[in-house]
C-alpha cells in the first residue's frame, strides 16, 4: 500500500511518515540544481544593456567599436548579445566521465557540459564524406526544411503575412495568448532525393538566393539504420537513461536555429564543422516569455526561388522564445535583460550534454575542408522534467527515474 500511495501521488514517505531516502535524495538534487548565475565571471545581460541598444542591431555599424575583432569563435549570436564577450561564461569542458561522474556532476544538477573525446571510436568522423552518403542513400527519399538567410524558426509579426487579414483566431484563444501578434515561422518542407538534397547543399546557386536548405530532426533508426554501426551510445549513459530518438542533421553550416528549448536530455555530437549554442538556464522562464504562440508556415517555390508568407495556422508552438538574442525589444520584452547566457561552442569531435529545457540559440558554421555541417544527437527521456508552457514551473525529478533516487 505505502508503494503505491507514494507511486501515485509522487511521494517519498517510509513506514512511519517520515521523509525516506530516496526523498532526501531529491531534496538535495532539487536543492544544488546548477545556475548560471553562480559562475564567478557571469554577467547577466542587464549589464550590456546600454551596448545592446547600441550594438544590437544586425549589421550595425556601432559594433565594432563594441565587441573588438572577432576571434573566430565567438560569433555574431553572442558578440551582439552581450558586447563585452570576454564577461560572458563559457561551458565546462570535460574528458570522458564515469558513470558516477556524470550522474553526480551534471545530470542530477542540470548542468551542461562539453564532452572533449567521447567520440574518439566514432567511425563516422571519417567515413561520413558527402560521397559515401551519395553512394549509399543517394536515392532514398528524405524530408527537408527549407528557410531564407538561413534563420529558421524565429518569430516575427503575423500582419506581414497574406492570411492576416482574413485568418481569425477565436476570441476565447487569442485571450490567452500573450503574444497574439505574432508567429511562430516555420520552414517550407520539401520531399526529394537524398542526393538531390545534397546537390542543393553543395550549390552556390541556392546561397545567391538566401535559400538555406536542412535536414532536421531525421531519425537515423527510421530512414538510415545502417549508420547507427557507425557511432556509438556513451557507456557512462547507456542502461541509466531511456533513449527516445537519434536524430541525423545536415546542412551548408550557415543556419541558425532560434531560440527554444527541448523537453529531452540532449547529447549534440559534431561530425563535420562546429556549432555554437547559446543557452539560458531552464528557470524563472518568464525572463524567457514561455507561452503559447500562435504558428505559420512557410511556402518555397522552386520555380523562383522565392518564399511566400501565406497560411497561418490554427496550431501554437509551446517551445519558442519571442525574444530575438540578435535584436531584443528591451521595452517589450523587459526580463530578458535579467538572463545569464553560457556560450557552449563544440567543433568536431566534441558532444555538448544539453540538459532538458534548457533554451538554446544555435548558429551553425560549415567545415573548414567541407561546404557543411554534420551533426547527430541522442534524445533522452529527461532526469529532470516540468509542465510547460509553464513559466512558474520549476524543475523536478521525473518519477520514471525513481529507481535512481
Amino acid at each position: 500500500m505505502l508503494d503505491f500511495v507514494n507511486s501515485k501521488c509522487g511521494t517519498y514517505r517510509n513506514a512511519n511518515g517520515h521523509v525516506s531516502v530516496e526523498g532526501l535524495h531529491k531534496e538535495d538534487i532539487l536543492n544544488n540544481i546548477f545556475r548560471v548565475s553562480d559562475i564567478s565571471n557571469c554577467t547577466s545581460g542587464m549589464a550590456f544593456k546600454e551596448k545592446f541598444e547600441t550594438c544590437g542591431r544586425r549589421g550595425s555599424s556601432n559594433c565594432k567599436k563594441c565587441d573588438g575583432e572577432d576571434d573566430g569563435v565567438a560569433t555574431e549570436t553572442a558578440s551582439l548579445y552581450l558586447g563585452d564577450r570576454t564577461k560572458m561564461p563559457e561551458c565546462e569542458r570535460i574528458a570522458m566521465p564515469t558513470r558516477d561522474d556524470f550522474f553526480n556532476d551534471f545530470l542530477k544538477r542540470s548542468k551542461p557540459v562539453i564532452i572533449t573525446d567521447a567520440m574518439q571510436n566514432w567511425d563516422a568522423i571519417e567515413k561520413w564524406k558527402n560521397e559515401f552518403l551519395r553512394k549509399e542513400y543517394g536515392k532514398k527519399k528524405i524530408h527537408i526544411k527549407l528557410a531564407p538567410n538561413g534563420e529558421f524558426e524565429g518569430c516575427e509579426p503575423s500582419r506581414i503575412w497574406e492570411d492576416s487579414r482574413s485568418f481569425k483566431i477565436p476570441q476565447q484563444v487569442r485571450d490567452q495568448l500573450p503574444f497574439p501578434d505574432l508567429v511562430v515561422v516555420r520552414p517550407a518542407t520539401m520531399n526529394l532525393k537524398f542526393s538531390d538534397f545534397l546537390d542543393m547543399v553543395e550549390n552556390a546557386t541556392l546561397k545567391k538566393n538566401n535559400v538555406s536548405a536542412y535536414l532536421e530532426y531525421s531519425s537515423i533508426p527510421q530512414y538510415m539504420p545502417e549508420l547507427e554501426k557507425d557511432i556509438q551510445e556513451f557507456p557512462f549513459v547507456k542502461g541509466m537513461l531511456t533513449r527516445k530518438h537519434l536524430n541525423l542533421w545536415i546542412s551548408d553550416g550557415n543556419t541558425l536555429g532560434k531560440l527554444h528549448f527541448d523537453p529531452f536530455d540532449n547529447f549534440l555530437c559534431m561530425i563535420s564543422g562546429k556549432k555554437q549554442l547559446i543557452i539560458f538556464e531552464p528557470h524563472e522562464n518568464h525572463k524567457l516569455y514561455e507561452a503559447h504562440i500562435p504558428e505559420a508556415i512557410l511556402d518555397y517555390q522552386p520555380e523562383t526561388g522565392k518564399f511566400r508568407r501565406k497560411r497561418l495556422l490554427d496550431s501554437t508552438s509551446m517551445v519558442m522564445s519571442p525574444v530575438d538574442i540578435l535584436d531584443p525589444d528591451f521595452k517589450r520584452f523587459p526580463e530578458f535583460s535579467k538572463t545569464y547566457p553560457l556560450n557552449c561552442t563544440i567543433s568536431e569531435g566534441e558532444v555538448l550534454f544539453m540538459p532538458a529545457f534548457w533554451w538554446h540559440e544555435v548558429q551553425s558554421f560549415p567545415s573548414l575542408t567541407e561546404n557543411r555541417n554534420v551533426a547527430v544527437n541522442f534524445w533522452y527521456e529527461p532526469f529532470l522534467t516540468k509542465d510547460f508552457p509553464c513559466p512558474g514551473c520549476t524543475l523536478d525529478v521525473n518519477p520514471k527515474y525513481s529507481h535512481l533516487l
